[in-house]
């Protein structure tokens, strides 16, 4: 079972639990009954996040490990990090900041990002799929390039604008607060 439906973007709490946590739940249960052993859940780089405060996708996700890990199955759980391919969400919404009359940065704009291509991810997973045992492996993919946000902007705003023009920095918190991310990943305020 090649598991890689989600809630995304702007869902509620409550709509994050049903599809990423009970949609696993459920499943993970219909892969017992159908007697499957082998079951790949596609999560996200969010479940490792240290600093999760009111990030209920991340806490979504971090609940349907869980599932999967007490599922009795043989597993592996991929986190891709942000994936850009066509109709990507992540990258629209970069597109749409880096677009604007001053491009958009949140923060300082030096936390480290890896996007990885759709095409990638899919190849990642199709050879996770083909592997004999899955062997309880847990693993992040992201794509070659590891670069400070503030880079990805404008390369997206070079290729949207045709230039990178200046840049606007937004905080992100009140004066005073710093925001952490996990090992480096960030994940944008929007879907």
């Amino acid at each position: 079972m090649l598991h890689l439906a989600a809630a995304t973007g702007k869902a509620s709490e409550a709509r994050f639990r049903a599809v990423n946590v009970e949609g696993t739940r459920r499943l993970l249960e219909e892969s017992r009954c159908a007697g499957l052993r082998r079951f790949i859940l596609v999560s996200s780089i969010a479940a490792r996040f240290r600093n999760r405060a009111s990030y209920h996708y991340a806490e979504s996700k971090i609940e349907a490990e869980a599932l999967v890990r007490s599922s009795g199955l043989d597993y592996a759980i991929v986190r891709p990090t942000m994936i850009f391919g066509p109709g990507s969400a992540v990258l629209d919404g970069l597109a749409r900041l880096a677009g604007a009359p001053l491009g958009v940065v949140f923060g300082s704009g030096q936390v480290k990002v890896q996007p990885v291509a759709v095409q990638d991810v899919a190849r990642v997973l199709i050879a996770t799929a083909q592997r004999h045992s899955l062997d309880a492996t847990e693993f992040e993919v992201g794509g070659p390039e590891v670069l400070p946000m503030e880079e990805l902007i404008r390369r997206i705003r070079t290729i949207v604008k045709g230039g990178s023009g200046r840049l606007l920095h937004v905080p992100i918190e009140p004066s005073g607060h710093h925001s952490r991310s996990c090992n480096g990943w960030w994940a944008p305020p929007f879907p």
